[in-house]
Formats: structure tokens, sequence, C-alpha cells
């Protein structure tokens, strides 16, 4: 199995935000449960220079993103997060719910050929607006843009909604500019990282 980044925060100080691949360790031995009341778990970390950690337990360490963020920060609008009896979906937004034990969290649904948002209220215990896996700044643009042009799409078929389509066609055209920009600066960026 592959190893992935990890930042550790375990029992032992000295070695506290150092960065280690970790792999997952399969033994025996009994390490309890996270707060969730998930099995902890057991990882190997081993550093750059060889030093080795065996059976580190899962709450012990954070994985590392590729942008080296923390890969389970708080959602923004396209990223990735798990909803209890859901799974894994496209996270929109989120706001408090009805009671202080409770959010509304927005996520986007397919239904049929078109996607909306749709809410699941949640308890603060079972969900929390946190990325489960890494989506690049240009994937969560390409996907505000798709869902801009859905629901220009969706104003087309309706042309007493001539405002709402002039706001909705600039706006993919706005996205569309910024996801361009970010292309040439990331072709840039790496024509330069080649001469140097």
């Amino acid at each position: 199995m592959a190893g992935f980044p990890v930042r550790y925060h375990g029992s032992i100080t000295e070695l506290h935000g150092l960065t280690f691949t970790a792999t997952v360790h399969d033994c025996d031995d009994d390490h309890g449960q996270d707060i969730t009341g998930r099995d902890e778990g057991c990882h190997t970390l081993v550093d750059e220079s060889g030093r080795s950690l065996a059976h580190v337990r899962r709450s012990s360490i954070t994985p590392i993103a590729p942008d080296g963020d923390d890969l389970h920060h708080v959602a923004r609008d396209g990223d990735w997060i798990h909803l209890p009896s859901l799974g894994e979906v496209r996270f929109a937004h989120q706001e408090s719910g009805p009671t202080c034990r409770t959010w509304w969290i927005y996520y986007y649904a397919c239904s049929g050929r078109r996607w909306s948002i749709s809410a699941r209220l949640v308890s603060i215990y079972d969900a929390a607006a946190i990325r489960t896996r890494y989506t690049t700044p240009q994937e969560r643009l390409t996907w505000q843009v798709r869902m801009a042009l859905d629901e220009l799409a969706e104003t087309c078929a309706h042309p007493h909604l001539h405002q709402v389509f002039e706001e909705q066609a600039d706006l993919v055209e706005r996205l569309t500019r910024q996801q361009e920009l970010n292309a040439d600066a990331a072709e840039l960026a790496g024509v330069e990282a080649g001469q140097g």
C-alpha cells in the first residue's frame, strides 16, 4: 500500500508538527476507538531520514493534502464531504439549524439531468462540513462554472427571466476568465521553475 503524507501530533511532543509518510499497519492490538466510535486503527510512520514510528493511532496524525494544508479542513463550495446515509457529496454551504445541536448542510444533487442544491439537517455530532479528499482550486472553479452553466441552461428555458439570464451569463464569463488566468499562471510558474 502506498504511503500518504501526515503531520504528527501524538504523545511524543518533540515530534509534533513533523511530516511523515504513513502506511496502514495491520496488527492485532486493540487501539480503542476515536471520538466518533470508529476503530482507531494503526499506522507506521517514516520520515525522510528513515526514522520510523510504529503503532501510531489515527488520532495522532493529520493527513496533508498536496497543497500543504490539512486534508480535512472546513469545506468550501465544490469540495467533497461525507454525509451520513448519503456518502460523499459536493458541498455547497452550511448554516445553523433550528437548534444549537444541528446545522443545515447544503450540497449539490443531480435529479434527472439537472443539478440543484439540496439540504440535509444533521446533528453536529453526526456530520461536519469537513473536506474528505483534496480538490484543487482549478477543480473547484471548474465545478462552479459547471453549476453556473446548468443554471444558465435552466433560465434559458424561461425567456421572461432575461435579467437572471444576463446575471448567469456574466458569472460564467467571470469564472471562465478566472480559470484561464489560473491556467496561464500555472503554466508560467512551470516554465520559470524549469528555467531556474
